[in-house]
Parts: structure tokens; sequence; C-alpha cells
């Protein structure tokens, strides 16, 4: 879900904004503002649109320079408190939306950007109660519904959400948050195929949102539609490169479409970015087994489980590596030890037994030996 700013745009910069042509939107601003310096209203257009072109410092010193001016400017200060959530100063957001409320109740897009700020602290029933105050002020906007079903989505309560953003997509059918957050819903009932169809939209919609290109790939990728995946991805990861959620389901991407050594280097880094990543290590490990580095997957794997020693995939993997070295007795180990934490975790069902097997027919043909 998108912070909330509004402005009542010149016809020509509002071309410029629907067709995502932000450098040029700021130029028709910064011509209006060279004719009426003193108005402040365009002033604070320049603001959303800088915010909108991520240059938030920026930003932040148009909004402040208003309310120098004007210190009870509803839109300056919904502008700021739009900033500071992006620059993750929450509690400083909070204030300043709860400022605009307490002189302005009937503020509809602090309402909106109080939602989003609650929504992203976890506060759902806070944040649905925001949302719900925004749909009674402007039912017919889709910026309350979507946000209403990103909130419900994120309690898991997908039925709802999807009722939510689909009456968003009756107020805008090209709300890109209200299609992206039915997409991730739809996926996360298992509907790929719908939520494909969603999904596509909003790239459309969105083409230069990060997310619009993740949630798609990601669908694509649980498709397996691994080549249209992996572009999806990586479109994604051009508008936003240190994006781990998109970097892991790319790695994830390139494994199962048989490009090891690409899904290592994507691993590589996402541990660069972060040592005590416990899946990137445990990909990586996974991976180095594959191609019989043992003594490196056995390293690897073992830093992914000091930070988590229940972590299945890990002990799994672990123990194929130690079986790939001939230490039969720590790979058993590792297999005994996953299916001590869950007795039906299938690959570790799938290894000990065959590593028994394997054991057991050792010791026949030792015998049969020993008899001649």
């Amino acid at each position: 879900m998108d912070i909330c700013v509004s402005a009542d745009w010149d016809p020509a910069i509002e071309a410029c904004l629907k067709k995502r042509n932000l450098p040029e939107a700021l130029k028709e601003i910064e011509h209006s503002i060279k004719g009426d310096p003193e108005n402040q209203n365009l002033w604070i257009q320049k603001g959303i649109i800088l915010y909108m072109e991520c240059k938030f410092e920026e930003a932040l010193e148009i909004f402040d320079s208003v309310l120098e001016k004007d210190p009870d400017s509803s839109d300056a200060l919904n502008g700021k408190g739009a900033v500071l959530i992006y620059q993750e100063h929450n509690e400083e957001a909070e204030e300043v939306f709860t400022q605009i409320l307490n002189k302005n109740p009937d503020f509809f897009y602090a309402w909106v950007n109080l939602g989003m700020l609650h929504k992203a602290e976890e506060r759902y029933e806070k944040a649905l109660q925001c949302y719900e105050t925004a749909i009674t002020l402007k039912p017919e906007s889709s910026i309350g519904w979507a946000g209403k079903g990103d909130v419900l989505n994120e309690m898991d309560k997908y039925q709802e959400a999807i009722v939510a953003c689909d009456k968003a997509l009756v107020c805008d059918p090209n709300d890109g948050n209200a299609l992206m957050t039915k997409s991730d819903t739809l996926a996360r009932l298992g509907m790929y195929n719908e939520a494909s169809e969603v999904a596509k939209k909003a790239t459309i919609v969105f083409p230069d949102h990060f997310l619009s290109w993740q949630i798609y790939g990601s669908i694509l990728y649980h498709q397996s539609r691994y080549r249209k995946a992996i572009t999806a991805l990586k479109t994604s990861l051009k508008r936003n490169p240190e994006n781990s959620g998109c970097l892991h389901v790319l790695g994830l991407t390139l494994m199962k479409s048989g490009n090891d050594e690409s899904a290592l280097k994507v691993f590589n880094l996402l541990i660069a970015q972060d040592p005590d990543d416990i899946a990137a290590l445990g990909n990586k490990g996974t991976i180095l087994t594959k191609h019989k580095r043992y003594s490196e997957a056995i390293k690897t794997l073992k830093m992914a489980l000091e930070l988590n020693p229940s972590y299945l995939y890990g002990l799994n993997s672990i123990g194929l590596a130690y079986k790939g070295i001939g230490k039969m007795k720590s790979a058993l180990l590792a297999f005994n030890t996953a299916l001590e934490i869950d007795p039906g975790f299938e690959p570790a069902v799938q290894n000990k037994a065959l590593l028994l097997q394997k054991r057991s027919q050792k010791s026949f043909k030792h015998n049969q030996k020993t008899k001649k």
C-alpha cells in the first residue's frame, strides 16, 4: 500500500503524472512556481512530486518551508508525515498525522496514512479503524477500500480482503494497490492462475513499482513459469536493487530452472547484506551439496544451524553433505534431529530411509564376503 498524498493538479501536470513522467511533471510545476512564487500550494505539489521520485530530503525541506509560513497546513503536514514514514521515523509521523486530525478530523488522506503507519507497526485493528473512517469520509474513493484490503490480507482474512479489493476496483478499476493486494491474496490462497492475471494488470498500471513486478514474479515462480518469473523479478530489482524478499525468490527461481551458479551469486549477495540470513545460508548450502562441494556446504549449513538449530531444511541438507563425505553417523544424526522436530518432514524421512537401505546393503555384502 502506497502512502497517500493529494493535490489539485494542473491538467498538464496531471497528464504527466498519469504517464509516470515525474521529471516532466517537475519541470511543469517549477515553471508554474516561477510565475507565482508565493503560491504555497504549488510548493506543496513540488514537494509531493519530489516525494514520488523518492527524493525525500528535498521534499521534506519544501514541506518544512511551507509549514514555517503556515504551521496548520494539512497538505504540507500530510506530505511531511508521508516522508517520515518512508524514512522509518514512525513516531514522528504519527505525531504529525495526529496533529492534522486534531484540527481537521475529516482530513481523508491523514486517516489513510495513519492506517498505513499502524499496519507497518502491525497494529492491525487500529489500522482497520483508520481505513473504516476513511471509507466513511469518502466511500467512493478506492484508496480506503484498498488499504482495508491490504490490512485484512496481512491478518490472513483472505476472503474479506478480496471483497475489500473488489470494492476498490469498482471505484477505480486501475487502482494499482488494490490490484497488487488482490493478486497477493489470491496467491496465498493457492489460486495462481487468477492471481497471475490480476498481477499482470498491476504491472501495466504500475510499471515502475517494484512491488507489482515482485508479486507477479513470485506468482510465476509458483506456476513453474521460471523464465518469465526471472524476467519479472529482475525488473523489480532494477527499481529496488537491495530488496531481500525479491532476491530470495529470484534465487529460488534460478535454482529451480537449473541455473545454480547464478542462484549462488544471489544467495551470496543476500548473505553479504545480512550474514544471519538463515534461508540464504540454507539455500547456498543446498547448492554446494548438490555440486559435491561438501566441505563448503557443511561450513555454510553449520552457520545456519547455529542461528536456528531447528531449521529443518538445514538439517536435511547437512545430513546429505555428511553422507557425501562418508560420515554416515553424522548424517543419520542430522536426519534424526530433523525428525524429532517434525516426524512427518518428508525429505528427512526419505533420506534417512535411503541411508539405512544403503547401510543395510553394505552390511549384507560384507556378511556375504565373510561367509565365503
